[in-house]
């Protein structure tokens, strides 16, 4: 019947996106020890991120140890000619509070939020849809914060809302990240 038919191709789409995200971590897993320019690492990172979890926007901000202020440092979408100008105060805006605070931003519409400040929009604020934001921890304390947009559906029986799989990956990568990133501070520092 139809019903079984779409049941059959909905669950055919799941196991191959699981798969896709299973493979993307295992390809960050792997290289991120590969790249000795932390700059292109972390565009990397935010290219593979953004084949795993499909979305239009990805954005990757560091805290700058001098300004105290979170930083564009990577990104792939309209904010790329941006890297190294946008920046937020802690505290400020969706990214900011996630740095401020430490904790997962996942949104539907993020426009609504009172903290939104749309600063620096990586789509017009009427295609605005689902958004994330996961912070990114050493063991000192925070480092940055990688956040994610998509686009809103056109279509209500079709969320295009991030979920409870895609925060459990963008937290490993934001973690594995982390990870890398004070490795290479203390091998850094053991050099020196």
């Amino acid at each position: 019947t139809v019903m079984g038919l779409m049941y059959l191709a909905t669950t055919a789409l799941m196991v191959s996106d699981h798969r896709a995200r299973e493979e993307a971590l295992v390809q960050i897993g792997k290289e991120l020890n590969r790249f000795s320019d932390t700059g292109a690492l972390l565009q990397k990172v935010i290219n593979v991120a953004a084949d795993a979890l499909n979305f239009e926007d990805c954005s990757l901000f560091m805290i700058d140890v001098v300004t105290d202020r979170l930083v564009l440092r990577a990104s792939r979408g309209p904010l790329a000619s941006q890297i190294g100008v946008a920046s937020y105060e802690l505290g400020e805006g969706l990214t900011g509070w996630t740095a401020q605070h430490g904790e997962v931003v996942r949104l539907t519409d993020p426009t609504r939020d009172p903290r939104w400040k749309g600063l620096y929009q990586e789509l017009p604020a009427h295609v605005v849809g689902a958004y994330m934001a996961v912070p990114i921890s050493i063991h000192r304390g925070l480092i940055g914060v990688i956040r994610v947009q998509r686009k809103r559906s056109p279509y209500k029986w079709f969320p295009n809302d991030f979920t409870d799989d895609d925060e459990k990956i963008l937290t490993t990568i934001a973690a594995q990240l982390g990870i890398t990133l004070d490795n290479r501070r203390l091998i850094d520092q053991l050099v020196k």
